[in-house]
C-alpha cells in the first residue's frame, strides 16, 4: 500500500489511512513538504550501497560530501555516480528516492544534498534481529521537500560548556537551519576589560565557526552597541563592576551605552572588529538594541536635540561600519515600538512615542528581529501587527519565537507575510527535553515548511521527545561522547 503525506496546507492534516507509516514519517524533522512510505520494507546501508545524485555541480565536490557524511553517519564508503541535472530543484531543496538499492538524490546545490543525507539518516534504523549493530537499513521512502524561508536561523545564549555549543551547532545543522547566532561573550585583546575571565576564547570562537561552516552553517555573531550592559551572558556589568572610572560610556544606571559619548562609540566599534575578524567576515552581524532600559537619561544626552535622532543616527552609523565590511546589521525590534500602542495591543513593544519617527530615520535595509513569546491575552491585538508595519515601511522582517505557543504561528506569519525568514531564540532553555524538543523541532519546521504542524511532545502514539532524544544521541557520537552528564537532552 502507497501513502503520501502532503505538508503544503494549513495545520499539516493527516491523510486517512496514515497512522500504518506515521512513526516512520514522524521521523523526519523539519517536517518535510511531501513523504512517501512506499512499503515496511527496508534496505541495508552498507559497503556496496550506490549513491546516485544528480546535480548541475561538480562531481567532485558532490561525490566528497556524500561519502564524507556517509562515513560519518554509517560508518562505510559508499560509491557514488554524479549525473547532471536538478537545476529547477528549489535552493536547500531535494528530491529522494529509496525504493531501490541505488539510492537517488536529486538536488540544485549542496546544501541540498547535505539535507537529503539528513533526512535519510534520521529515517535510518539500526539493523534488527541482533544483539549489537554492525550496521543501518533505511525504509522506502521518496521525498520532495525543500524550504520555505531564505533564512533560517538558531539563536544561542546558553551554557558556556563547549561541548554544549558545539553540540547547540551540530544539531542546528541537523534540523537544516541554515544560520547560526552566537551570543556569548568572547575574549577581546583591544578591550580585555569588557568579559570575564570565563568568556570563550578566540581560538574556541574560530572553532566553532570553522565547524559552522563545514556544516553549511553562516555563522553571525551578536554584540550589544545600545541596550544590555549588564545581562545575564555576561555575568553582570563587568566594566562597572570591577571599575565604577568606566561609567562615562553608559548611561547613570548602567544598562546602556551613551551614545552621545564619542569614546562610546569608538569603543563598540573596536569590540564589533574583533568579532567581525574572528567571525571571518560575516554576512550578517546581530547588533541586538532590545530592552535599551534607562537609554537617553544622561545629562549629555539629553542636551541638543531629541533622543530619538541621536539613536537614529547611532544605528545608522553602524550601519555603516558594517556595511563598508559587507556586513549586514540585524537588530531586535522592540525599541522601534511605541508601547502600549493600541494598535498592537498585547505585542512586545518597549519604544517611546517617537519610535515610528526612528523607524521612518533608518536605513531600511536593517534586518529586523521581531520577537514574540506569548500570544496576546484576552483583549489584545492578534495576527502580529507589529510585523505587518514593519513589513508595510519596507522592513526585511525575521520572526523569532522561542519556547512557546508562537513558534509555528510566527513561521507562518513570515511566510503569508513575506517575511524574510526565522530566528530561533533560546535564552538558557536547553535543558528540558520537552523545550529542547520544542526549540530544534518547532522553530525548524517553522521555517522549512511554515504551514506544517510539529507537535512539542504527543503526536497520537508517537512521543516525539524521544525522536528528539535520538539525534541527540546521534550528535553526540559525532562529537565522541560517551560521558552520561553530556548525554541526552538534559
Amino acid at each position: 500500500m502507497k501513502h503520501i503525506l502532503t505538508f503544503a496546507i494549513l495545520g499539516a492534516a493527516l491523510l486517512t489511512g496514515a497512522a500504518e507509516y506515521r512513526d516512520i514519517e514522524a521521523r523526519v524533522i523539519p517536517v518535510p513538504q511531501k513523504i512517501e512510505v512506499v512499503s515496511g520494507a527496508t534496505f541495508p546501508l552498507k559497503e556496496d550501497v550506490v549513491f546516485k545524485v544528480v546535480t548541475p555541480l561538480e562531481a567532485e565536490s558532490v561525490a566528497a560530501t556524500v561519502i564524507g557524511d556517509v562515513r560519518l553517519y554509517w560508518h562505510f564508503t559508499p560509491k557514488v555516480i554524479c549525473e547532471k541535472g536538478g537545476e529547477k530543484i528549489p535552493d536547500e531543496g531535494y528530491q529522494l528516492d529509496t525504493t531501490t538499492p541505488e539510492f537517488v538524490i536529486t538536488a540544485s546545490s549542496l546544501s541540498g544534498v547535505r539535507n537529503a543525507l539528513r533526512s535519510m539518516r534520521q529515517l535510518a534504523e539500526p539493523e534488527r534481529g541482533v544483539v549489537r549493530s554492525t550496521g543501518f537499513v533505511i525504509p522506502q521512502v521518496r521525498m520532495d521537500d525543500f524550504p520555505n524561508l531564505k533564512l533560517r536561523g538558531f539563536h544561542y545564549c546558553d551554557k558556556k560548556e563547549l561541548w554544549r555549543i558545539e553540540r547547540a551547532i551540530r544539531l542546528a545543522a541537523y534540523f537544516k537551519f541554515n544560520l547560526f547566532v552566537l551570543q556569548l561573550p568572547m575574549e577581546l585583546k583591544k578591550h580585555p576589560e569588557y568579559v570575564s575571565e570565563n568568556a570563550l576564547t578566540q581560538e574556541e570562537v574560530r572553532r566553532f565557526v570553522k565547524l559552522g561552516k563545514s556544516l553549511g552553517l553562516v555563522m553571525v555573531p551578536q554584540i550589544q552597541i545600545l541596550g544590555h550592559q549588564g545581562e545575564i551572558v555576561r555575568g553582570g556589568q563587568i566594566l562597572l563592576d570591577q571599575d565604577p572610572a568606566w561609567a562615562p560610556l553608559f548611561e547613570p544606571s548602567g544598562s546602556s551605552w551613551c551614545i552621545s559619548n564619542p569614546a562610546a562609540v569608538k569603543y563598540i566599534e573596536e569590540v564589533a572588529s574583533e568579532y567581525l575578524d574572528v567571525f571571518e567576515n560575516p554576512p550578517y552581524i546581530h547588533a541586538g538594541c532590545d530592552e535599551a532600559y534607562n537609554a537617553g537619561s544622561c545629562s549629555l544626552c539629553r542636551q541638543g536635540g531629541e533622543y530619538w535622532e541621536k539613536v537614529a543616527a547611532h544605528l545608522t552609523h553602524f550601519h555603516d561600519f558594517f556595511a563598508a565590511r559587507n556586513c549586514r546589521m540585524m537588530i531586535w525590534h522592540d525599541m522601534l515600538v511605541e508601547k502600549n500602542d493600541p494598535a498592537w495591543k498585547g505585542s512586545t513593544a518597549n519604544g517611546d512615542k517617537d519610535a515610528a519617527k526612528l523607524r521612518a530615520a533608518l536605513p531600511h535595509d536593517i534586518i529586523i528581529c521581531y520577537w514574540e513569546y506569548g500570544m496576546p491575552q484576552p483583549g489584545g491585538v492578534t495576527g502580529f501587527p507589529i510585523f505587518d508595519v514593519l513589513r508595510k515601511e519596507g522592513f526585511p522582517v525575521v520572526n523569532s519565537g522561542w519556547r512557546y505557543d508562537t513558534t509555528e504561528a510566527l513561521g507562518e506569519k513570515a511566510y503569508k507575510g513575506g517575511g524574510a525568514g526565522i530566528l530561533q531564540t533560546t535564552w538558557g532553555e536547553l535543558n528540558n527535553s520537552h523545550r529542547y524538543h520544542t526549540i530544534y523541532a518547532q522553530g525548524s519546521t517553522s521555517g522549512w515548511n511554515s504551514l506544517a504542524h510539529c507537535p512539542p511532545v504527543m503526536d497520537g502514539p508517537i512521543y516525539t521527545v524521544d525522536l528528539l532524544n535520538r539525534y541527540v544521541r546521534d550528535v553526540n557520537c559525532d562529537m565522541g561522547i560517551k560521558d552520561p552528564a553530556k548525554t541526552g537532552t538534559k
